[in-house]
């Protein structure tokens, strides 16, 4: 009896939804506004960092950048050399490629779990691309914001993983 209220409470709800989309215009333009960002915008600058942080880390890039930064992974976040990779990139990509890199690295065996955990404590700001071009640039119609509020998101995230 509890799954059929469970599969009626969604045929219900999305039934509402659909009515709501359909018969209110500011739904309607909502949407699309969404729709449009996604498909000029978020997609656009959240797709090629996915991509190029996901190759760095399968290729040699990591270990250079572990060399690199590796101590101060070490030193700052008394996290292993090897959450390099997913601290630099989540800082770059943010937060959907911090999550993946992360999970990859705990998979691969190169982390721990607790190490996972400790990483996605900090490891959750936005990214470069979505926040100078997606909220300064088009949201506050300046770029200079949108670098300010990267940095500030960036600083607090690296503040807390220090802490």
């Amino acid at each position: 009896m509890k799954e059929k209220g469970k599969y009626l409470a969604v045929v219900g709800l999305s039934a509402l939804i659909v009515i709501i989309v359909l018969n209110n215009e500011k739904s309607k333009s909502g949407a699309l506004c969404g729709i449009v960002l996604c498909r000029d915008i978020i997609v656009p600058a959240l797709l090629p960092i996915l991509i190029l942080c996901g190759t760095m880390t399968r290729s040699d890039c990591a270990k250079v950048f572990e060399k690199l930064f590796g101590r101060i992974t070490q030193t700052l976040f008394h996290l292993p050399r090897a959450a390099t990779t997913p601290i630099i990139f989540g800082a770059i990509g943010g937060y959907p490629t911090g999550a993946m890199l992360t999970r990859q690295m705990l998979n691969d065996g190169l982390i721990d779990n607790e190490d996972a955990i400790r990483i996605m404590r900090f490891n959750v700001n936005p990214g470069i691309a979505f926040t100078i071009t997606a909220v300064g640039s088009v949201y506050l119609k300046s770029t200079k914001l949108g670098v300010i509020l990267y940095l500030i998101c960036t600083a607090a995230s690296l503040l807390l993983g220090i802490i």
